[in-house]
């Protein structure tokens, strides 16, 4: 435990990997806002950004076996998440390449989103 008898997140993940809900509950807590942003960033809606974290934290529970508690959580979190991420983004993709079509009368190849930060 760190000093302050805030448990670190490393602290929570070999929690949660034992099993322990509440321990992964918070991590969730902890790190949802940052994931959420950049799927917002992506994803058609905010209720497809939501679906998209929630699918993402699901696959880092299934996962937590393999974290590394020597390395930062939300690093390890991050590429955890990425094929989670990766899909939000092809959603947003079609529908601004069918947007696109629909509004200017043109085929649109691929539409290219930025990188994220």
């Amino acid at each position: 435990m760190t000093d302050d008898a805030t448990p670190s997140d490393a602290e929570l993940a070999t929690r949660a990997a034992a099993g322990d809900q509440r321990a992964y509950g918070e991590l969730v807590r902890r790190h949802k806002d940052g994931l959420l942003r950049i799927l917002r960033r992506y994803a058609g809606s905010p209720d497809e950004a939501y679906e998209a974290a929630q699918e993402a934290f699901i696959a880092a529970w299934s996962a937590l076996a393999r974290y590394d508690p020597a390395r930062p959580f939300s690093a390890w979190h991050e590429a955890a998440s990425t094929p989670i991420v990766a899909a939000a983004i092809d959603i947003s993709s079609s529908r601004a390449a069918a947007a696109a079509r629909r509004i200017c009368g043109i085929i649109v190849g691929v539409v290219r989103l930025p990188n994220v930060p």
